[in-house]
């Protein structure tokens, strides 16, 4: 697997370093030597006045100075750059320790994901709640080692005195997905500062989905040794608004989604927040009716010392058409500057693809298994469902 989208140096200039240019310095500045040997006194006599002969040795003489003058200044400084970038690169560089972890961490996940890739449809009510726990659990392992993953690949960035957490937030989609009232209400009740309306119902009407956290059950920290659920986790949804073929946001307020799983659900790509103080001046930009949000939003994000920088990356099944995102996962840590304030996002991407399959499978077993539970006991007692599940 290629982890690193390239370790090479790259500079516009950097052909001054190639051997043949170096040659030419060099034999730059013999020529220069013997030449102000030879015409010693001719360099040095130069006479500008008006029909005087062109005092050609001199002319050669600067000529060639100037020339190799500055491909020298300008390789030094290429040439500085790349000792900089190649002492970064070894700086921040996992090296083997990443590869052994990445062949332990792949297996654990592989031998959990086989368990996951059908479901009987003849379960009975008490196998279903059991087989999804065990999902759930098989989910958070699999969070467990994306985190472990990301940590060793942000080592050199303070990365062991951090403290790492990751979730599962799913996307909600009001065009696809058949939305109740009551769910509506329950999104509006736990992401009612990051909305506009204070209408519950009008959800539909003004954003295009939700990514939602429901409870801590998709949840796990670097904080414990087992891959427990994190219990400073809490309900959580999130607006997000895609853009029409017009090119216009489907809100009639422009709503801009908010960086980290917001803007990955919207436009199926990774996101990264460098760092949360920073949302100010981008949240500053919204022209928004009501002030107060923005100071709310602000207000929720500052005030939360586990997540100053948030890697967002989206889940995604294939339909005949484009990439569906079901769900974000959310690697988040207790100081700014994950991944090297995002310079190693690429390679974490890379490095998490057979993990993000694994997690979308699972998280495909649970949708089933819940659409199994509404079919054979729509009219039943759910209590007990509900029970176990919270």
């Amino acid at each position: 697997m290629e982890i690193t989208s390239t370790i090479d140096f790259k500079h516009p200039l950097k052909g001054l370093l190639s051997p043949a240019c170096q040659v030419f310095i060099s034999i730059g500045f013999v020529a220069l030597g013997v030449m102000a040997s030879f015409w010693s006194k001719e360099i040095t006599t130069i006479r500008f006045e008006v029909g005087a002969p062109v005092n050609w040795p001199a002319v050669i003489f600067w000529g060639l100075f100037i020339i190799v003058a500055v491909m020298f200044a300008l390789s030094a400084h290429v040439r500085a750059q790349s000792t900089r970038y190649y002492i970064s690169l070894l700086r921040t560089s996992p090296g083997a320790r990443l590869l052994e972890l990445f062949e332990e961490r792949i297996g654990e996940v592989m031998d959990l994901n086989d368990s996951t890739l059908s479901i009987p449809t003849d379960l009975d009510k008490e196998a279903a709640d059991v087989i999804s726990l065990e999902v759930e659990e098989n989910i958070r392992r699999v969070l467990d080692a994306c985190v472990s993953l990301v940590k060793v690949l942000d080592d050199g960035n303070n990365g062991n005195s951090c403290t790492y957490r990751a979730n599962i937030m799913q996307v909600i989609s009001f065009t696809e997905d058949q939305i109740t009232d009551d769910q509506q209400k329950w999104l509006h009740h736990f992401g009612e500062r990051f909305v506009h309306t204070k209408v519950p119902t009008r959800l539909k009407e003004d954003y295009s989905g939700f990514v939602y956290l429901e409870n801590n059950h998709l949840t796990t920290t670097s904080a414990t040794k087992e891959p427990d659920p994190d219990n400073h986790a809490k309900p959580l949804a999130l607006p997000f608004s895609l853009e029409s073929q017009s090119g216009r946001r489907e809100s009639e307020y422009g709503y801009p989604n908010l960086p980290g799983a917001p803007f990955a659900a919207a436009n199926a790509r990774m996101n990264i927040v460098k760092s949360v103080s920073n949302l100010e001046n981008a949240l500053n930009s919204w022209r928004l009716k009501d002030e107060n949000m923005i100071e709310d939003i602000l207000r929720y994000y500052k005030g939360n010392p586990l997540a100053k920088s948030i890697l967002s990356i989206p889940l995604t099944i294939s339909d005949e058409e484009n990439n569906v995102v079901i769900a974000c996962l959310n690697i988040y840590r207790d100081r700014e500057g994950i991944l090297f304030d995002g310079s190693k996002s690429y390679e974490c991407q890379r490095l998490l693809s057979p993990f993000l399959i694994i997690l979308t499978r699972m998280l495909q077993s649970l949708k089933e298994l819940d659409l199994l539970r509404d079919k054979q006991w729509e009219c039943g007692d759910n209590e007990h469902v509900q029970k176990i599940r919270k």
